[in-house]
């Protein structure tokens, strides 16, 4: 898809090395950031593109974004999983939240970078539905430390009974208590 006129004068200026492509993302439209991840802008600039609808709690910009998560490249997709999170968390938007479950579960069982599995697991924590927390459990058993995180991360945000109680018996849970507990021998 080729971008807009306006989309594309504004890919043209944020490759202009003279100025910050945060600030020129920021100021503009969350419509053109959304046509210029349609348009299939350059990896380096989708990565300001996401970061920036993230950081603006913007839904326009959610199905882009759930788009993004098939990319090639494991920075654009945890990005991508990091600003669908934050758009989530930020709006509190339970009947959006529901529309991009199925993809971000979807994204985490093909994926195989371990920063990218913990950015999905708190995107689906942040999607607030007590359901997942079972989905969620097994990664607190996850030999990789960023993933257990994520997933304690996801569960707290979810923060339900359940959740909670799944946290408390958790490995992650018990070593914590039992690091905890040496600093105050050792003190």
């Amino acid at each position: 898809m080729s971008a807009p006129p306006r989309v594309a004068a504004l890919i043209a200026q944020l490759r202009d090395q003279g100025r910050s492509t945060f600030t020129i993302a920021r100021n503009c439209r969350v419509s053109d950031v959304v046509d210029a991840i349609r348009s299939n802008a350059a990896p380096d600039l989708l990565l300001t593109f996401a970061y920036v609808l993230g950081e603006r709690g913007a839904v326009a910009g959610l199905n882009p974004l759930v788009g993004l998560l098939q990319s090639p490249r494991a920075d654009v997709r945890s990005v991508a999983a990091d600003a669908i999170g934050k758009i989530l968390f930020k709006t509190k938007l339970r009947n959006r939240a529901d529309e991009v479950i199925d993809p971000l579960s979807d994204a985490l069982d093909k994926e195989p970078e371990p920063g990218v599995v913990a950015d999905l697991l708190a995107a689906l924590g942040a999607t607030r539905r007590p359901i997942l927390s079972r989905r969620i459990a097994p990664y607190l058993n996850s030999q990789h430390d960023v993933i257990r995180r994520g997933a304690a991360d996801a569960l707290g945000l979810i923060n339900t009974p359940e959740a909670r109680a799944i946290l408390a018996t958790s490995p992650m849970a018990r070593s914590d208590m039992a690091n905890a507990s040496r600093r105050v021998d050792s003190n």
